[in-house]
């Protein structure tokens, strides 16, 4: 092998083990990116599960996910009922206490410290219900 083939082969070998050092460094540092935003994404929201058992042997399964950063779209709750209905709730204004309803405001979730209630229209469908864990 000449001089000038083997400085031809010498710059291909170089440019090889540029390549593979230039995709080793991307791919780590698109690893450590979605690492990052995944632990994030897993901060932002702090789950909190309630039962609470109502008046006419009814209960509320509650599962509040409380917002702990700006960046996440708000509060709202994930309810199972006791006739089988499941749904979630954005949070909306309340003056008192927490308050979560549909778009139409038509099923309404309140709940204030150990107690709850649901109103549907102009009822009150699941009164008294009080948490579980302080009863």
């Amino acid at each position: 092998m000449n001089t000038s083939s083997r400085g031809f082969w010498a710059i291909v070998i170089i440019v090889v083990l540029v390549i593979i050092a230039g995709v080793v460094i991307y791919t780590s540092s698109d690893t450590l990116s979605t690492s990052q935003n995944n632990s994030a994404t897993s901060g932002q929201t702090q789950n909190i599960q309630v039962v609470f058992t109502c008046d006419a042997g009814k209960s509320i399964n509650a599962m509040f996910m409380n917002a702990s950063t700006a960046t996440t779209t708000g509060n709202s709750v994930m309810l199972v009922l006791s006739d089988g209905r499941q749904m979630t709730l954005p949070q909306t204004i309340s003056a008192d206490g927490a308050r979560y309803a549909n778009a139409d405001e038509s099923f309404v979730f309140w709940n204030k410290g150990d107690g709850a209630f649901i109103q549907e229209g102009n009822s009150t469908t699941y009164n008294n219900c009080i948490d579980q864990n302080n009863q």
